[in-house]
């Protein structure tokens, strides 16, 4: 009885045993039926993100493309602005260069203007006629500096004097002559012998004072003056075009007539020369 009820126990276990592994079977074939819908799922995701990512890094391309081919093009527009700007710099710089030209020939002839008007009022102190186209130093044309020099010869009718010049110099390199006209100067290196060496006139100026004013100053150019060589400085209005690498042509159209103090100055402003010029009437 006992044995019979002992295997009737465990028969009942062992179906209540097969029942739930039955039971978690079924689940467990559930889960994975719902894990591989899942991953099914996850599988069409990715799908579906490989597409937008090949798609995006197409349109990166197609992008990138653009892009390098607008830089090209501002390259090139950059270029291309930076050369008009250079173009318009050089034009106005020509206009410039030539509205200055006009202006001083406007002056110019406004001096002879002024200067016929007086001879024709019968002006009787040729000596303040002169003197007045004297102050317009850098600003006269060829007419006006002859015209000045009529009047100065018209005033030594009724006058006698004397030009006096000096000269200084701290070296070899001197201020040789000085055009009464105020045509010219001529610097000159007077070195010669064993110790002759020629000088470099890059940096080096000339100026002219009048009654303590500076009325010019031109900057030398770069040029070897040899020993007993010569440099000429050329007002505009008196020669165009240079004609030889001795010479340079200031942006002046005359450095004046009459009294005046020139000064030859090194690259640092030191002195090296002077000429004065000092007409002395006598009466």
């Amino acid at each position: 009885m006992d044995i019979e009820a002992k295997y009737a126990a465990q028969m009942n276990q062992l179906r209540s045993g097969n029942a739930r592994e039955n039971f978690e079977l079924a689940h467990s074939k559930e889960e994975v039926k719902r894990l591989k819908d899942e991953l099914g799922k996850l599988k069409a995701t990715i799908a579906e993100l490989n597409a937008e990512l090949s798609k995006t890094r197409s349109e990166r391309d197609s992008y990138m493309a653009q892009l390098s081919e607008l830089q090209l093009e501002l390259d090139r527009e950059r270029t291309e602005n930076a050369r008009r700007l250079d173009e318009l710099n050089m034009q106005i710089e020509a206009l410039m260069a030539s509205l200055r030209e006009l202006m001083d020939c406007k002056m110019s002839l406004e001096l002879e203007i002024s200067c016929y008007k007086k001879l024709l009022e019968g002006e009787e102190n040729r000596t303040g006629l002169r003197q007045l186209v004297e102050q317009t130093i850098g600003t006269r044309g060829s007419g006006a500096a002859s015209l000045a020099d009529m009047i100065q010869q018209s005033s030594m009718s009724s006058s006698t004097g004397r030009l006096t010049i000096q000269r200084q110099a701290k070296g070899p390199c001197t201020i040789r002559s000085v055009e009464q006209s105020g045509s010219n100067i001529v610097i000159e290196n007077t070195s010669s012998g064993a110790r002759a060496k020629s000088q470099n006139l890059d940096g080096w100026s000339i100026e002219k004072e009048v009654n303590g004013k500076v009325t010019f100053k031109v900057a030398l150019p770069d040029f070897e003056l040899e020993p007993k060589g010569a440099f000429t400085i050329w007002a505009k209005g008196a020669k165009a075009v240079k004609s030889d690498k001795s010479e340079m042509i200031a942006d002046f159209f005359s450095f004046g007539t009459g009294n005046g103090v020139f000064t030859l100055r090194d690259q640092t402003g030191q002195e090296k020369a002077q000429l004065t010029m000092r007409f002395v009437e006598q009466s």
